[in-house]
């Protein structure tokens, strides 16, 4: 199993929180094995809010998490032009990462997933948000054990 380095620093402005993604992104681009995370921003009132009618219990100690290999994931699965093409999807550009923070401040929509996280069967948190190019689909696991909503994958349709 890879070793995890964590840096518990809470981004206290949306350019910190860049900073924190830029980081990742730059990490996962290395690829040494070594799982890093960072955390993006602390959930927000409206998303507590929000959550909760769909049955998700998070409060203000809640914080948004992105990993290496959750970037790992997100480029091999929906990186490729041809593929995301035939998906009828948009491929995903380190861009797109970095309006991770405007997504979870300004999403157009939140809801609970049908489908829990298939190797930890926790919950999954979708956002969406509209952009001239396109709507960018966020996706976030729950953990509980870390009060951390967890980058997951992210694509992009027309």
């Amino acid at each position: 199993m890879a070793k995890e380095n964590f840096d518990p620093h809470i981004p206290e402005s949306k350019e910190e929180a860049i900073d924190a993604i830029e980081y990742i992104l730059q990490e996962a681009e290395n690829n040494s094995g070594e799982i890093k995370r960072r955390i993006i921003s602390r959930a927000t009132e409206r998303q507590i809010n929000d959550l909760k009618g769909d049955g998700i219990l998070i409060d203000e100690k809640w914080v948004h998490s992105i990993e290496t290999s959750a970037i790992l994931h997100a480029r091999r699965m929906h990186g490729n032009e041809k593929s995301e093409r035939n998906k009828g999807q948009i491929v995903i550009t380190d861009d797109d990462f970095k309006k991770i923070p405007d997504i979870l401040e300004n999403y157009d929509r939140i809801s609970k997933s049908e489908t829990p996280s298939r190797s930890s069967k926790n919950s999954v948190i979708k956002y969406e948000r509209e952009y001239e190019d396109g709507t960018i689909y966020y996706v976030e696991e729950k953990r509980d054990g870390r009060k951390s909503l967890a980058f997951q994958t992210m694509y992009k349709k027309n």
